[in-house]
């Protein structure tokens, strides 16, 4: 069975940048039990690309000393949970340097978190939209709010190699936190058939 031994977790600051925002810290909290169960090591990711407005594009030099302060505590976590784990400062455009980094064999899942802002708008933020796209391992996204520990995991499969890939790595899941798989196949029926 595949296991996971490089966990990547993107961490964004707040607009403050004293601290991660509140759907980054829980996505930080979902690798680090899942990198503490499977022996994986944790890659912290946090990029300087400030992507403010489309038409106005700009990069900072780097987090503050409070923001640089506040991932180095998070690694501190890492170490008193016996996780290896490392930050990344990177500076290009979130989304793009994770897929780098996957590509670079540096993880073999993601956690992102749904979206960052609160308030309207799309469900999931622009960087989590684009990796679920273009992420070549599994993303896993992480809602800020609910339990870290998932109970139920649900895999679908359409039966080629990739869904039988997707219930794998789902059972892996699974069985890392006890908890209930259901596997999904659905087919289209013809239209002959009466319902």
């Amino acid at each position: 069975m595949t296991r996971f031994r490089r966990i990547l977790v993107g961490v964004d600051l707040s607009l403050s940048g004293d601290r991660p925002t509140p759907g980054c810290t829980r996505a930080f909290e979902q690798a680090l039990l899942v990198a503490a169960r499977a022996g994986a090591e944790l890659v912290v990711l946090h990029s300087t690309w400030a992507d403010l407005h489309e038409e106005n594009q700009a990069l900072r030099s780097g987090p503050s000393s409070a923001g640089l302060r506040a991932l180095e505590h998070l690694l501190e976590r890492a170490a008193a949970a016996s996780v290896q784990a490392r930050l990344a400062l990177v500076r290009d455009r979130p989304w793009l340097e994770i897929i780098r980094a996957v590509q670079r064999d540096e993880a073999d899942l993601v956690l992102v978190a749904r979206r960052n802002q609160t308030g309207g708008g799309a469900a999931l933020g622009g960087v989590t939209r684009k990796l679920m796209r273009k992420c070549p391992c599994p993303v896993w996204v992480v809602k800020p709010e609910g339990r870290v520990e998932p109970r139920v995991l649900v895999a679908a499969t359409d039966l080629t190699s990739v869904g039988n890939l997707a219930v794998e790595l789902a059972a892996l899941v699974a069985a890392l936190f006890r908890a209930e798989l259901d596997v999904v196949h659905a087919w289209p029926l013809p239209l002959a058939v009466p319902v």
